[in-house]
């Protein structure tokens, strides 16, 4: 497509406000609620289709390769509601940083980090998410660091952000 806009350089900003959160782990864990009903256990690969199809309901775009992708180099826990066994979230994590946690609501959200805290051998967690999605970036010790993101050509659309809680900026979304 030849659009003058895309020659002359012109770009849109979003108007999701992100930021990179460095917080200490301890004062995390104290900021989430205690959740029960929720069953959080770690992903095999039989449980791959029920992943893809949770992640539909995140990003309308196919993203099974990327996830295939993903899951290699990282631990990846997964939520699921002990009455119906429905898949209700998922996390991905590595190291210091919790790459992402997409989940239907704040709950179950706060459910994958405590256990993913629980798991982490560091003191502070990076992670990115929505400004404001976490009691924690109000903490004097928090470090909120502003990030922007620009498009080329349009805003993206079919990303449920209500589900998304924590994501790695540079991961595909759509």
């Amino acid at each position: 497509m030849n659009i003058w806009r895309d020659k002359a350089g012109f770009v849109v900003r979003d108007n999701m406000q992100l930021c990179e959160l460095t917080v200490n782990k301890i004062e995390f864990q104290k900021t989430l609620e205690t959740v029960e009903n929720i069953k959080i256990s770690e992903f095999n690969n039989s449980q791959m289709l029920k992943l893809v199809k949770f992640d539909k309901t995140v990003s309308s775009a196919d993203r099974s390769r990327f996830l295939e992708y993903l899951i290699k180099n990282a631990n990846v826990l997964i939520a699921e509601n002990e009455e119906t066994s429905a898949m209700d979230g998922y996390a991905v994590f590595r190291e210091d940083r919790i790459l992402a946690v997409y989940a239907n609501t704040k709950k179950t959200a706060h459910a994958i980090v405590q256990k993913i805290l629980q798991t982490m051998n560091h003191d502070e967690i990076t992670l990115y998410t929505i400004r404001n999605r976490w009691t924690i970036e109000q903490m004097p010790n928090s470090r909120c660091k502003q990030i922007i993101r620009l498009h080329t050509r349009a805003l993206v659309t079919g990303i449920m952000w209500n589900r998304i809680f924590i994501l790695n900026v540079g991961m595909n979304l759509i």
